[in-house]
């Protein structure tokens, strides 16, 4: 972003300069997307889609390695949000599928959302299909907050 510029030089001295053959040497070497084929427990990536930190074509490519390996994930668009959600309704979207992802993964209970929460938030359509594929976790329940 922008207001990086001021010590633009100085992440590029620490973490590698894109713009020298050995710092993208050890861009590369420090990248998750390096490592996706490594992964060996189920992710759950939520992206917004205007994070300035983390771009979603970033977070795509790892969930396309990830695909390409064959590896269990979650991946959750929230459309109009950046780096972390500022809408209610999304953050109450994203920790009821933090809760069913933990459940599905290390055992316990989860509260399911209702269509009508998951309709109202501003996930992408392919992540909205996503959660309604979990078993259990989407209903069909008017919610009442």
């Amino acid at each position: 972003p922008p207001y990086w510029e001021s010590y633009r030089e100085r992440m590029y001295k620490y973490i590698g300069d894109p713009r020298t053959e050995d710092g993208m040497a050890l861009l590369a070497e420090r990248s998750p997307l390096t490592y996706a084929k490594d992964v060996t427990i189920p992710m759950l990536i939520a992206q917004g889609e205007n994070d300035p930190r983390v771009k979603e074509q970033e977070s795509q490519q790892f969930v396309d390695a990830m695909k390409e390996n064959d590896l269990s994930y979650l991946y959750l668009l929230f459309l109009k949000e950046g780096h972390g959600f500022a809408r209610p309704v999304n953050k109450q979207v994203f920790y009821g599928a933090a809760e069913k992802f933990l459940s599905d993964q290390l055992g316990g209970v989860f509260e399911p959302l209702s269509s009508e929460q998951v309709d109202k938030s501003t996930l992408a359509d392919s992540s909205k299909e996503e959660l309604a594929s979990l078993d259990g976790f989407v209903t069909n329940q008017i919610d009442t907050n």
